[in-house]
Order: structure tokens, then sequence, then C-alpha cells
């Protein structure tokens, strides 16, 4: 490097910042740009795999819960008849929202690894 790499006056240092600075803006345009583009590529991979299903379970196995990979409820399975009768509201809210956590884990897992192999490819 010598003198000449450097600007020396005030209006070339603009000049170079300008530059600099719509360099960076192009470059996070072009970085949003691909975001996007992979946003829409794995949306595509997830309705392709639309018609995958995934089934959360109670603790105690008193319901079970069905979520597709839109991680949408698809159905909910109790496995007494009479299921007020023999539990508490509590213990039912308690049972359902753990099997649709355990579901949408699943499903949540399932994404992860489509939206991999979408990033790779």
């Amino acid at each position: 490097m010598d003198a000449d790499d450097f600007p020396t006056t005030e209006s070339a240092m603009r000049e170079g910042r300008q530059l600099s600075l719509e360099e960076m803006n192009q470059a996070s345009q072009e970085a949003g740009d691909a975001f996007v583009a992979n946003l829409a590529r794995i949306e595509a991979a997830y309705a392709e795999h639309a018609d995958e299903a995934f089934i959360g379970r109670s603790p105690e196995r008193i319901a079970t819960v069905t979520v597709g990979i839109d991680l949408r409820p698809r159905g909910v399975e109790f496995r007494h008849k009479e299921l007020m009768r023999q539990f508490d509201r509590e213990t039912v809210a308690e049972e359902l929202t753990a099997a649709f956590r355990d579901a949408r884990a699943q499903a949540d897992e399932r994404r992860r690894e489509i939206a991999e192999a979408v990033t790779r490819a």
C-alpha cells in the first residue's frame, strides 16, 4: 500500500463512503431476496408433505391428538367415552395440552428436517 491507496480530499472520502453504502445496500437486498426465495422453496416443500400427520399422546394415554405438517389439528380422540366423569377438567386440559405439545414437537422436528434438506439442495 502506498499513499495513492487512500483518498486525499474530503470529496473523495465522501464518494468512497457513498459507494460503500450502496454496495452494502445492494448486498443486503440480494441477501434478503435469497432469504425470501429460500422460504418460498421451504413452504413449497411443506406443501408436498401436506399428507403427513403426527400423533401426540397424553402422558396418561387418555387422549391422542393428530396434527398436520402445517401444525393445524386434524383430530382428537379420547380413550374413554365418559371422560369427564372419570377425570376432572384440569386433568383433561393438562392431558390435551401435553398431547398437542407431543404432536407439535414431532411436526416441528419433521419441518426442520424438510427445511434443512431444501436449504442444502
